[in-house]
């Protein structure tokens, strides 16, 4: 009498061991794809992707090296560096070039245990304001009204709609 039970409550949990296996088989199945894909798109060279973590890379190498100079700076003058700011605001508007050098006499750059910074300022223009015109801008969609109007180079009776 209970051994059927036994047996049912057993059928049950294969089945439902079957149906959770076949579940994670999906999932991940599903996880590989996704990865082939990410990968595809990190990688493909005419991507935006690519080119965006490119730059974006780039940028964080430039950050890294902007912050080792400025840290090696201040620490030549004694770990504290005053600056005003309004020695600061002479930089805005300007495009700054940051230049390394190897002292004289060295080949190689990478052989050289000092180097020479120096910057150079380059005055940015603003962009010129949009030029302002007499004819009015487009109307929005919603305002948009259809009208009728005679059609131009079609034969009389013709209408196009606006």
């Amino acid at each position: 009498m209970g051994h059927g039970i036994t047996k049912e409550k057993k059928a049950k949990k294969l089945y439902f061991l079957a149906q959770a296996t076949r579940e994670l088989e999906r999932a991940q199945t599903e996880i590989n794809r996704l990865q082939a894909e990410n990968k595809l798109l990190k990688e493909d060279p005419n991507g935006v992707i690519k080119q965006f973590l490119d730059q974006y890379n780039s940028v964080v190498i430039q950050n890294n090296r902007m912050s080792a100079l400025c840290a090696a700076l201040i620490d030549q003058l004694n770990g504290r560096v005053e600056v005003t700011k309004e020695k600061i605001k002479s930089f805005e508007g300007m495009r700054l070039t940051i230049k390394i050098e190897a002292p004289e006499g060295i080949e190689k750059f990478e052989d050289s245990d000092r180097y020479i910074f120096s910057y150079e300022a380059t005055k940015v223009e603003p962009p010129p304001p949009p030029a302002k015109t007499d004819t009015p801008s487009p109307p929005s969609p919603s305002q948009t009204q259809t009208e009728e109007k005679p059609a131009e180079g079609l034969p009389p009776g013709s209408q196009i709609m606006v």
